[in-house]
């Protein structure tokens, strides 16, 4: 996949390590680009053969950006997954900021 990078806003800082705040009403996840790439090097799944290191930081992250929002065939993408798997979690964990509305069905 040939990214296209050239582009991409500067940053204050790729170290930034993953953050998830909410600020003026906007939930936002970021990561700098630097961070991301040293992730790449620690997935778990990927300590054994082959192992992976980014060649370019930036064009890295626009590739990941690309699959975070490729949606499949009913319009999700990962990060609708994400999202719903943490609401799910916010449920499971006694948020008690929701009301459970009841279907049409279990009526």
């Amino acid at each position: 996949m040939k990214a296209n990078y050239k582009n991409l806003k500067k940053s204050d800082n790729p170290d930034q390590p993953l953050q998830v705040e909410i600020r003026d009403k906007v939930l936002s996840i970021s990561i700098g680009v630097n961070t991301l790439a040293f992730a790449l090097e620690h997935i778990p799944k990927y300590y054994s053969d082959p192992a992976y290191k980014s060649t370019n930081n930036d064009a890295f992250a626009v590739d990941v950006r690309d699959e975070l929002k490729r949606e499949e065939e009913d319009g999700t993408n990962p990060i609708h997954l994400l999202l719903d798997e943490a609401m799910n979690k916010a449920i499971e964990n006694g948020s008690a900021f929701v009301e459970e509305i009841p279907n049409e069905k279990s009526k």
